[in-house]
């Protein structure tokens, strides 16, 4: 699983420069960050980073729909109104397990405003 620092800081709202993600381990990931008194390891664990992007993305304006997927698997859609109210044809994409989904689709999103 791959976390950028884009996502974490806008997820998660930091206020501080994110320095570094340090290590995912034991379901808790890892972060530095930086402020104007000196460096600080946080961590989040991965069920709550996982709610806190379900969030953001509606925050975004997106609509998401999630549904069990074959056997051991997941798909999620979003979508977003358009101006006339119209909606877009909506991504989606199958993944292993819904955090790993919404980490991706958060990344999707930051990826293209």
């Amino acid at each position: 699983m791959e976390i950028s620092k884009e996502l974490i800081s806008k997820v998660l709202e930091i206020d501080k420069r994110l320095l570094r993600i340090d290590e995912i381990k034991e379901n808790h990931i890892f972060f530095y960050t930086m402020s104007n008194v000196g460096e600080y390891q946080n961590y989040i664990n991965i069920y709550e980073l996982a709610f806190k992007c379900k969030e953001w993305v509606y925050n975004e304006g997106y609509m998401m729909k999630i549904e069990n997927h074959y056997l051991n698997s997941i798909q999620i859609q979003i979508r977003k109104p358009t101006a006339n109210s119209m909606y877009k044809e909506p991504w989606k994409k199958t993944f292993k397990n819904e955090i790993d989904g919404m980490i991706q689709v958060c990344q999707w999103i930051l990826d293209n405003k």
